[in-house]
């Protein structure tokens, strides 16, 4: 398991579900969902992209980095799933709510 690429798209996600937030009142998550949303989120959504698009690996097997431009691949991926997932699940209360 390569934790550092886990790591940058849980951070992507995570600031993806944030900036969602922020720029869509209406579907904002509140701190503790915004989070959650984004862990997961970028989790998947950059497992997703990862394969899909055949990403290179944030890190290696020995604890070394790789090139900053595949960090900041999957830091996209994971923002990009993050970014999905809150807009899906803010959606889904604005209808709760309604």
């Amino acid at each position: 398991m390569d934790y550092v690429t886990l790591a940058s798209q849980v951070l992507g996600g995570i600031i993806a579900a944030f900036l969602v937030g922020a720029f869509l009142r209406g579907l904002g998550l509140g701190l503790f969902g915004s989070v959650i949303v984004g862990v997961v989120g970028g989790a998947l959504g950059g497992l997703v992209l990862t394969d899909y698009l055949s990403l290179a690996p944030a890190g290696h097997s020995d604890g070394t980095m790789a090139e900053p431009v595949a960090v900041i691949a999957q830091i996209a991926s994971g923002g990009a799933g993050g970014a999905v997932l809150a807009v899906l699940t803010g959606l889904l209360k604005g209808l709760v709510r309604s």
